[in-house]
Parts: C-alpha cells; structure tokens; sequence
C-alpha cells in the first residue's frame, strides 16, 4: 500500500490515494464520508444525523468503485495502529451498511 498516506485527528481521518489523485475523509464530528476522486467534485456521504447530502449515485463507474475500495482498505489498515481506532471502526462500519442497504 506504498500510494496511500493516512492521518487521523479528533474530529476526522484522511486517507490520500497518489496514484490516483484521490481521496477518502472519515469526518465523524459531522457523520459525513467525503470521496474525491481526481479533480472530480467531492462525492459527500451520510453516516449520520449531521449530514444529509448523500451522493451515492456519484460513484457510478467501475475506476471510482476499485479507488473507494482501496481507500477503505488502505484507511481500515492504517487505522489499525491509531489512536482513533473506535472511532474509525464506527465510521467504516455505517458506510458498510450504507452500502448493503443501497
């Protein structure tokens, strides 16, 4: 996982994809996912009450789908040793279930 670069403060994660260009915020203070990929728009997800904005539509082709992917396992590796774990965990868990309700 030698592209990705991942932080993790209070209040969200990052997760940065180089090859791509792309990038994956855990933002748990407002409950919200934000994807970007490329120079693209953000893509906003809700994982809670704070954030209503849900772009799933958004991520609509085969490229955006494997980046995602590899954002969430790369995130989801990293966040193994932080120490915002719990809350990292939450967040991938509520977009896991976004995704199976979708």
């Amino acid at each position: 996982m030698a592209n990705y670069r991942f932080s993790a403060g209070p209040a969200a994660s990052n997760t940065y994809d180089d090859a791509t260009q792309s990038q994956l915020t855990l933002d748990w203070s407002f409950d919200g996912v934000y994807f970007i990929y490329r120079q693209e728009p953000t893509i906003v997800l809700s994982i809670g009450e704070q954030t209503t904005t849900h772009d799933s539509a958004l991520i609509d082709t085969p490229e955006k789908i494997t980046v995602l992917r590899g954002l969430l396992a790369a995130t989801n590796l990293a966040a193994q040793t932080s120490p915002f774990l719990p809350r990292i965990v939450t967040a991938l868990k509520s977009l896991k279930a976004l995704v199976k309700a979708a």
